[in-house]
């Protein structure tokens, strides 16, 4: 552990090199450093106390963590307080896993704010410095319970908040004038969201794993014409009507749930895991992409005739049966799919050995590595991290292969991984 002033003005020494850096990788892992002057790349370093950043104006990339998906508590850094004054040119500014209440000063902060694992921070205070911030993330702070004066953050544009397991305050959210997107996952502890029905620019809204939060007392924002909702158990959600902006609707696990009302206007329908869901009013008259599992209570729609129609095609000499007609379908889909996915995995494997062909002995593993971060950045697509070490392998990689060669092997990987997880789907639910 260091101290990060001395540290930070041991590796730039004077304004002119701090003026001079870019981007900033700070982390506490091994790995190899990387320092031109302007792209700046640090390993073996775990920071406390104090870190002043004003001095670096050119600023554009920063992230302060840990460098690895697996970090143990002996590699968080130690900060408590962040300075930055004139860091105007900051777009992305990474904090992650961190140990300690952490405050901010400065009359600048990043526009893309991205905080996570940071272990025994309880309450965040924002202020006018944020007021230029457009998006801000916030995950896996298992101690935080309050996010302070959100209201500062005027020009805020998506907010996503996640496995943030004690929150229970967002102070300021009804200010919120310019949010657009919110999303509210795995935060257990709200049981209200004070001011959401003030947003008056949202549009879409996702919450999932608040099974306290009761949505019946809750007014969705008239102008969300997408919603997302996902095991919310509240006594009182019996019912839910959308209001009349609303296209998208998704439903799961809530296990509470008996009717949905006014779905006329919607065009995407998707209804899964609740076993008590007895009626939808207004879904004969909606043209929507639909879809229903697990709802064993809700009543069979106008389309049941054509059910049968399809199960006597497949089955002719037998009566109607719906689950019998579901798994036949099933196994001809599996027979129908086996095949071309076995081909397109030689087909994927065959670009790989391809590539490599063209590449030094040094960057043999660029291929899978490129594939590997794809397929992490599918399951986050929001880590700007991952995207741009994504960009930088898509770099090297342009020095022996064409643009075109290099989204084949993308494009091929999305076609295997989509047809592997259909086919796995598939069978693990004729096993079920």
């Amino acid at each position: 552990m260091v101290n990060a002033q001395t540290w930070l003005n041991e590796k730039f020494p004077n304004q002119k090199a701090k003026k001079k850096v870019i981007r900033l990788h700070i982390y506490s892992y091994s790995g190899t450093e990387n320092n031109n002057g302007q792209n700046c790349i640090f390993f073996n370093t775990k920071l406390e106390g104090e870190l002043d950043l004003s001095d670096f104006t050119n600023l554009n990339d920063c992230y302060i963590g840990c460098g690895s998906f697996f970090c143990q508590y002996s590699n968080y850094h130690k900060l408590n307080l962040l300075k930055l004054y004139n860091c105007s040119k900051l777009n992305d500014f990474y904090i992650s896993y961190n140990d300690g209440q952490l405050s901010f000063r400065g009359n600048s902060a990043p526009n893309n704010f991205y905080l996570r694992y940071c272990q025994n921070l309880s309450d965040l205070k924002f202020s006018d410095q944020f007021a230029n911030t457009k998006n801000l993330n916030i995950r896996n702070c298992q101690q935080l319970t309050t996010l302070s004066k959100l209201d500062r953050l005027v020009n805020l544009n998506t907010l996503y908040i996640v496995d943030n397991l004690k929150l229970t305050t967002l102070e300021g959210l009804s200010e919120l004038e310019k949010l657009q997107t919110f999303t509210l996952c795995n935060c257990s502890q709200f049981d209200r969201l004070t001011g959401l029905d003030k947003l008056i620019s949202l549009r879409t809204l996702n919450i999932s794993g608040c099974p306290n939060l009761d949505l019946s007392q809750q007014d969705i924002p008239a102008g969300v014409t997408s919603l997302s909702i996902s095991d919310i158990n509240g006594p009182n959600f019996a019912s839910f009507s959308p209001n009349q902006q609303l296209r998208s609707l998704s439903i799961s696990d809530c296990s509470n749930l008996q009717e949905i009302s006014d779905i006329d206007k919607l065009t995407g329908l998707s209804i899964t895991n609740c076993s008590n869901l007895e009626k939808i009013n207004g879904f004969e008259y909606a043209a929507a992409h639909f879809n229903f599992q697990n709802c064993p209570k809700l009543k069979p729609f106008k389309r049941f005739g054509e059910l049968k129609e399809l199960s006597s095609l497949i089955f002719p000499n037998s009566t109607y049966n719906f689950a019998n007609l579901k798994e036949e379908i099933k196994r001809l889909k599996i027979n129908d799919l086996t095949p071309l996915f076995r081909n397109k995995s030689r087909e994927l494997k065959e670009l790989i050995n391809n590539a490599k062909s063209k590449l030094s002995e040094e960057a043999q593993e660029l291929p899978e590595a490129l594939l590997e971060l794809h397929m992490e950045l599918a399951r986050d697509i929001d880590n700007n991290f991952l995207q741009k070490h994504l960009e930088r392998i898509k770099n090297s990689l342009n020095k022996k292969l064409s643009e075109q060669e290099i989204n084949g092997l993308i494009d091929k990987q999305t076609e295997v991984i989509k047809l592997e997880k259909q086919l796995e789907n598939l069978q693990q639910e004729i096993q079920n």
